[in-house]
C-alpha cells in the first residue's frame, strides 16, 4: 500500500509541475513575461535544455516534493539582487556562479537528505531577464535587455551600425573589471573566437573600426571586413575571404586605393604580394578577377537576345553554359528582344570552333533570326565574309562550313526577311510585305504597276537574296527582288537624247573655233 502511495504522490508531483510549467509558457507567450532572444517561450526551453545555463537574477524555478506525512508540496522561488535563492524551511543557498544543473543538484540533495522519500523535483518557470548599458562612444547610452544566454556577439550585432568595430568591442562587469574583445578572430590557443555571456551590471562599450576594406571577385566569402593594423593581404584573402577560388587570376590582384590617399591602383600577384610587406588602408578594394576574364572574346551581333536581359526575365531560355563564357556587351534596360540590333560578347580558348560556340547560345537567337545567312567576319582574310549555315552546324549535318574562332571575330545573324524588294520600272518601287504563294504580277500591282513609258512587253528579273538569277516558273520568295526592266526604245532615246545634244553642241563648236582661227 506505502509503495502504491509513494507512485500515485510521484505522478501528481510530477503533473503538478508540468501543468505549473505550462502555464508559465502561456504567461509568457501572452507577452507577461519580457525577452531578450526568441521569445518567452523559447527563451524557457533554451533554459531548459542547455546544461551551462548561467541561474540568472531574476530566475524564477518551480520546486515540488513530498513532506513525511506524504503531502504534496510545491512552492516558487526566485533568485534576489544577491544571488541568492531562499527554500523555506530548507533555509538559503548561495547560487552565485553555479549553473542551473548544479544548482538543481544541491536543492534536491538538500531536501532528499532531510526527507527521505520526498522526490524532491527543480524546475525553471521563467528565466530571468535584466538590462545592460550599451555605449558607443558618441550618442546617448541605450539599454539593451539580456538574459542568461545572452552572448556579447548578439547584443553588439543588435546595437551596432556600419561605423561599429567588432575587433574592438569593451566589456566592463559590474566590478568595474575592463576586458576587450576581438569578435571575429579566434583565440590563439583555444581556436575559438572569445564571445562570453552577458551578466548584470555589465557596460558594453562600442568603437569605430580602425580599417575597412571592401574584397570583391573570385574569393569565397566577398564583402567588407574590419582589419587590425597588423593584419595584411593574406588575412583579408585567406582568412576573411575564405581563401581564393579555382578561377582566381592570382597574377594579378588589383588594389583600388581611397580617394584619401589619391584613389590610385596598384596590382599585386602572389604569393609575392603576401611577403612584399603590403599595407592595406581604410576605405581600399581588393578585386580578384577571374583567369577568363582575360580570355579572348567574338562577338555575335544582329538578330539575337541579350543575355542579362533573358536572366532579368525576359523571353528567352536559361543557358548555364553561357553564364560562364558570354557576357552582355550593354545594359538590359537598352536591349530588348524586339530589337534587331542586339550584341554580346562570347569567350573563346585557343583552338575552339564556331560551332561549340553555336551549341551555347542558341538560346539567344531571337524568332526572327534567319540563321542559314548569317555571316562570319574576322581577320583572316580568306574566311572574313563567309556565309555561316548555323542549323546545318547545330544539327551537324555539314560540319565542313565549321570555322576556327579567332579573337574579335563577329557574327553577324540577320533578321529573317518578310518582304519582297520591286525596284525599276514601277511607279512606287520599294518593299512589298511577302504573300506565299503570290505571282511576281502581284508585287509589281502593289508597287504602283508597271509605267509602259519605261517598259516593253512587262518585261522583269527575279534575283534571290544571293543576288542569283530565279528562274520565273520558281514562287517568289522573302529576300527576293523583282526589277522591272527599263527597256522601252522610246524612253531610252528620250535619256539619251539630251546627252547627244551636249556632245554635237561641243563638237559643232570647236569646229567652228578651228576654222575661225585656225590651226
Amino acid at each position: 500500500m506505502d509503495k502504491v502511495l509513494k507512485r500515485y504522490g510521484l505522478v501528481l508531483l510530477l503533473i503538478s509541475i508540468t501543468v505549473a510549467s505550462a502555464t508559465a509558457q502561456n504567461a509568457a507567450a501572452a507577452g507577461q513575461m519580457p525577452s531578450a532572444a526568441g521569445g518567452g517561450i523559447a527563451n524557457l526551453q533554451l533554459a531548459i535544455s542547455s546544461h551551462d545555463y548561467p541561474v540568472t537574477l531574476g530566475d524564477v524555478y518551480r520546486l515540488g516534493y513530498r513532506s513525511t506525512n506524504g503531502n504534496l508540496i510545491t512552492m516558487d522561488v526566485q533568485i534576489d539582487g544577491t544571488g541568492m535563492v531562499s527554500l523555506g524551511v530548507f533555509g538559503k543557498l548561495d547560487a552565485n556562479g553555479l549553473t542551473f544543473v548544479e544548482l538543481k543538484r544541491k536543492v534536491e540533495d538538500l531536501i532528499s537528505k532531510n526527507y527521505s522519500h520526498s522526490l524532491p523535483e527543480l524546475t525553471i518557470v521563467s528565466p530571468g531577464v535584466f538590462r545592460i548599458v550599451v555605449r558607443d562612444g558618441s550618442s546617448m547610452t541605450q539599454y539593451a535587455a539580456a538574459w542568461g544566454l545572452s552572448r556579447l556577439s548578439e547584443i553588439v550585432k543588435a546595437y551596432k551600425s556600419d561605423s561599429t568595430s567588432m575587433r574592438n568591442v569593451e566589456m566592463t562587469s559590474k566590478d568595474g573589471v575592463l576586458r576587450r574583445y576581438d569578435l571575429l578572430s579566434p583565440d590563439m590557443v583555444t581556436g575559438k573566437v572569445l564571445d562570453p555571456l552577458v551578466k548584470p551590471g555589465d557596460t558594453i562599450t562600442l568603437h569605430e573600426p580602425v580599417k575597412s576594406v571592401r574584397l570583391e571577385g573570385e574569393v569565397r566569402r566577398p564583402g567588407t571586413y574590419e582589419l587590425l593594423d597588423a593584419e595584411g593581404l593574406r588575412d583579408l584573402l585567406e582568412v576573411f575571404g575564405g581563401g581564393l577560388t579555382n578561377q582566381a587570376d592570382v597574377k594579378r590582384i588589383r588594389i583600388d586605393r581611397s580617394a584619401s590617399i589619391g584613389g590610385k591602383t596598384e596590382y599585386v600577384s602572389l604569393p609575392e604580394g603576401y611577403t612584399s610587406g603590403l599595407l592595406l588602408g581604410d576605405g581600399d578594394t581588393i578585386l580578384v578577377r577571374a583567369s577568363s576574364d582575360l580570355l579572348p572574346i567574338i562577338w555575335f551581333e544582329g538578330a539575337v537576345l541579350d543575355p542579362s536581359f533573358i536572366a532579368q526575365g525576359g523571353n528567352g531560355a536559361d543557358n548555364e553554359p553561357l553564364a560562364s563564357s558570354a557576357q552582355s556587351a550593354a545594359p538590359a534596360a537598352s536591349q530588348t528582344p524586339e530589337s534587331m540590333n542586339n550584341r554580346f560578347s562570347y569567350t573563346i580558348r585557343e583552338g575552339q570552333m564556331l560551332s561549340d560556340a553555336l551549341q551555347d547560345v542558341r538560346a539567344y537567337f531571337q524568332p526572327m533570326a534567319d540563321l542559314s545567312y548569317a555571316s562570319f567576319f574576322s581577320s583572316s582574310e580568306s574566311l572574313s565574309g563567309s556565309r555561316v549555315d548555323i542549323p546545318a552546324l547545330l544539327s551537324g549535318t555539314n560540319m565542313s562550313t565549321d570555322l576556327p574562332l579567332t579573337p574579335g571575330a563577329r557574327i553577324v545573324i540577320p533578321t529573317v526577311c518578310v518582304t519582297v524588294m520591286v525596284s525599276g520600272a514601277v511607279y512606287a518601287p520599294g518593299a512589298v510585305l511577302f504573300r506565299p504563294n503570290s505571282p511576281a504580277a502581284y508585287y509589281m500591282i502593289q508597287a504602283g504597276g508597271i509605267d509602259p513609258w519605261r517598259n516593253s512587253w512587262g518585261s522583269y528579273t527575279v534575283y534571290n537574296k544571293d543576288g542569283k538569277k530565279r528562274k520565273k516558273a520558281e514562287p517568289i520568295q522573302p529576300g527576293d527582288q523583282i526589277h522591272v526592266k527599263e527597256n522601252n526604245l522610246y524612253y531610252q532615246l528620250e535619256r539619251r537624247v539630251p546627252v547627244l545634244t551636249s556632245i554635237l553642241a561641243l563638237t559643232t563648236s570647236i569646229i567652228t573655233l578651228t576654222l575661225v582661227y585656225g590651226p
